[in-house]
């Protein structure tokens, strides 16, 4: 975690607030913090915490209140969850394909919904989205004005608390995890094509 966690620290440290992290509410985060991350649960989740605490030691940090809520969801959600809020997040100002003629906005919003989540790493997006409904984080899809709204761009079915999710860190750190299993992959790969070493 301490490693994970520098490396956290150091993609916000020009935002560090150097006077909040000696006061005792930091230092309560911190704790609360490493209780979460000790759970067996929240194993696969160290990068999301440790994204939460450098989050928490910046100046532009969220309230208290907000932050205990938003450890709370991150202690709640699956992997899969974040996976597919990150996402949603990412398709951010694209707009959901058109459907073949006759259109029907909901036809599209499904579909986009389906090619936002494809490269999330989730086998049953559509229990993630109730998950995620479930929590707050999603607005509710069969909503006539959700899926207008959505028509213009599919990031429009995240709720506000999604957003908030998302600046703690919550999309970086998927973003990261991705790039660090591709990056594996391209390893192994790289060593199954390799030539055998002469004998």
């Amino acid at each position: 975690f301490a490693e994970v966690l520098a490396s956290e620290v150091d993609q916000v440290k020009g935002r560090i607030d150097n006077d909040f992290v000696t006061h005792e509410e930091f230092a309560a985060c911190f704790e609360d913090i490493l209780d979460r991350i000790t759970r067996q649960k929240n194993d696969e989740k160290l990068a999301f915490f440790a994204a939460a605490m450098a989050q928490t030691a910046t100046s532009d940090r969220l309230n208290k209140r907000e932050r205990e809520r938003l450890l709370d969801l991150l202690d709640d959600l699956r992997l899969s969850n974040l996976s597919v809020l990150a996402a949603l997040a990412s398709a951010k100002g694209v707009p959901p394909p058109r459907a073949r003629p006759p259109y029907m906005p909901a036809l599209a919003v499904m579909d986009a919904l389906t090619a936002a989540t494809a490269s999330a790493d989730s086998e049953d997006v559509s229990q993630d989205l109730a998950d995620l409904q479930r929590r707050g984080l999603l607005l509710a899809l069969d909503d006539e004005t959700v899926i207008l709204n959505a028509t213009t761009g599919i990031e429009k079915v995240l709720t506000p608390l999604a957003w908030k999710m998302i600046g703690f860190g919550a999309l970086q750190t998927v973003r990261d995890q991705r790039r660090g299993r591709a990056d594996a992959a391209t390893v192994r790969r790289g060593a199954a094509t390799s030539d055998p070493e002469p004998r």
